[in-house]
């Protein structure tokens, strides 16, 4: 891991997923993506919401002053809303139609893909309740003449969603984009309407870093700069940035 020596504490996690990322980056329709979850102490197992107090405490953060420590230039746009309705094709293909509504054109935008997920590295953020994952999913675009009429979703989530794009490539476009997510999730859209609306009912609250680059920038960067570049990142987010990871499930 030439150049990223003072990130000991890190060593375990970068080069398995320095590999990944040199594997799967030419990929046509791959994501790369970091997201951050907590372990649960008493089954082991992973969950994607960090909850409210994590969420909120890194927004306030970035909106804060520069003199406030907000990370530099790390500004999230207004949020968003869509929804999702997953299902399965006759041929066994799982779809993800995502519906979105713009209201400052009054528009209603649809797209269909199949998210197949590649391959998962996990790593625990030791001395907290957090971990880490980098996941290589590849999405492919489903044309809508391929789907049917009316089809029964296994599950409708509904998200609020807000972003922020960081770091410039030569080009100017951004290496990465942080996506901060609230979701209601069911067996259908009223289920997950209602839990929408009840006031009983926290979401969950989902934080998720996204590689925008290219192979070109993997290969002018090098793939453990950019994974140690995207781990730090994303510990920053719970206060973690000088903690060791240490790999789970290998």
């Amino acid at each position: 891991m030439e150049g990223t020596d003072e990130y000991r504490a890190l060593r375990a996690a970068v080069h398995p997923m320095a590999q990944l990322m040199r594997q799967h980056a030419a990929t046509p329709g791959i994501e790369l993506e970091f997201r951050l979850g907590r372990i649960d102490a008493g089954t082991g197992r992973w969950t994607s919401d960090m909850g409210f107090t994590v969420h909120d405490t890194f927004l306030a953060r970035c909106a804060a002053p520069p003199a406030h420590h907000a990370p530099a230039a790390l500004r999230f746009g207004p949020w968003s809303e869509h929804v999702d309705f997953a299902y399965s094709l006759d041929d066994g293909r799982a779809v993800r139609t995502r519906v979105t509504y713009d209201a400052s054109t009054c528009t209603v935008a649809r797209a269909s893909v199949c998210k197949r997920r590649v391959e998962t590295i996990e790593a625990a953020i030791e001395g907290t309740p957090f971990a880490v994952r980098l996941d290589a999913s590849i999405e492919e675009p489903v044309e809508d003449a391929s789907l049917p009429e009316a089809a029964e979703p296994t599950r409708v989530a509904i998200s609020q969603r807000c972003s922020a794009a960081y770091g410039r490539r030569g080009s100017g476009a951004p290496l990465w984009r942080y996506d901060a997510t609230m979701q209601w999730a069911g067996a259908s859209h009223s289920a997950a309407e209602h839990l929408q609306r009840s006031s009983s009912t926290a979401p969950a609250y989902m934080m998720e870093l996204e590689f925008t680059g290219k192979v070109d920038d993997t290969e002018a960067y090098g793939a453990e700069r950019l994974v140690v570049s995207g781990l730090l990142k994303v510990m920053d987010i719970v206060g973690a940035g000088d903690a060791t990871l240490a790999l789970r499930g290998r």
